[in-house]
């Protein structure tokens, strides 16, 4: 918290330096040590976006915490969920915000460009409508479209971005860790909303799986009309990789007084693991073929310990914020190391 509080500080003062600075470029008579510079901000920090998002999720952290029932994610919520009202979700976004941002300032090219950020995918099944890399371009003679909510985007000196999908689910139980304590990933039907899922199976995580595969496969999304100086959709990112990370812990349930642990997400190679289920294509029709292999080709996507992994606290925090001088962050997190985490 500490942290996140000293990136919220660089922010509102590199802002406050932009606005008051004189806009002929001339130097105060009597120059004054900015605050940036007594922060040794290094001309980083999180912008104003991001400080309201770190205050929310600190609120809603401190609110379910307070009825010492940390809640998870409700995968019901589809496409537009993020982790707003999940006490779990909320501290692991914290702490995955100060993870990529004390990277951002080691050594790391790429910064948190966003979080929450809100993204246009869209599905076609013709070569020559696909977004032609970063700039202006039209969204049209998409087949489908759909909104998507990053949880951190990063952006490197080119400009292009991977997004990041922080998941904070338990297991179905200690002896069954490959599926979820809400039920089985389902498959995705293409263009379907999924409102009613088969019971048991949710095939929202799919869906927003493949619509990340999608974006990072065609190479680009498009930015909400408000980002366009003709406000319509016509301006388009680079999205070179995306990343699912789910939260590892092994906690006790207060309100159900078991211990929950979470998912063992498995091989792509093994039918029925997490890794295998989001790999899978997505279910359509057969007059759906050109879409499909235009849109994320004809494959079930490789390589999925790179997009698909867990994430602890400790070892996360550990790595990054003592190189910036928050030792203390040692002493503190061996005092409150999770049973089964390193």
């Amino acid at each position: 918290m500490a942290y996140l509080e000293y990136e919220n500080s660089c922010g509102r003062a590199l802002q406050e330096e932009a606005e008051e600075a004189d806009p002929d470029g001339q130097p105060p008579v009597d120059p004054v040590e900015k605050e940036s510079e007594r922060l040794n901000c290094d001309g980083k920090g999180f912008d104003k976006n991001i400080r309201r998002l770190v205050y929310s999720k600190i609120q809603t952290a401190f609110a379910d915490r307070g009825d010492r029932n940390l809640k998870e994610e409700d995968p019901r919520k589809g496409d537009r969920f993020v982790l707003f009202g999940s006490g779990h979700g909320a501290l692991f976004h914290l702490e995955q915000l100060a993870y990529y941002q004390a990277k951002y300032r080691l050594d790391s090219k790429e910064r948190v460009k966003g979080s929450d950020a809100f993204r246009y995918v869209a599905f076609f099944d013709d070569e020559d409508d696909k977004p032609q890399g970063a700039g202006e371009q039209l969204l049209e003679n998409d087949v489908i479209r759909r909104e998507r909510y990053v949880d951190i985007v990063l952006e490197d000196d080119s400009g292009r971005e991977t997004w990041v999908e922080l998941k904070s689910y338990a297991a179905k139980s200690k002896a069954n860790r490959t599926e979820l304590d809400i039920g089985k990933i389902g498959n995705w039907r293409l263009g379907t909303s999924d409102r009613k899922p088969k019971k048991g199976y949710f095939p929202s995580l799919h869906r927003q799986f493949v619509i990340d595969r999608t974006a990072k496969h065609l190479g680009g999304a498009w930015l909400a009309m408000n980002q366009s100086e003709r406000k319509l959709i016509d301006v388009i990112v680079e999205v070179k990789d995306f990343q699912w990370k789910f939260q590892k812990f092994s906690v006790d349930n207060r309100r159900t007084k078991r211990k929950q642990y979470s998912p063992d997400l498995g091989s792509e190679r093994s039918k029925g693991t997490i890794r295998e289920r989001l790999a899978r294509l997505p279910k359509y029709n057969n007059d759906q073929n050109e879409l499909v292999e235009v849109s994320m080709g004809r494959r079930e996507i490789t390589g999925m310990s790179h997009h698909v992994f867990d994430s602890g606290i400790a070892a996360t925090l550990k790595e990054v914020l003592p190189g910036l001088g928050f030792e203390m962050i040692e002493d503190a997190v061996e005092d409150v190391i999770i049973e089964g985490v390193e």
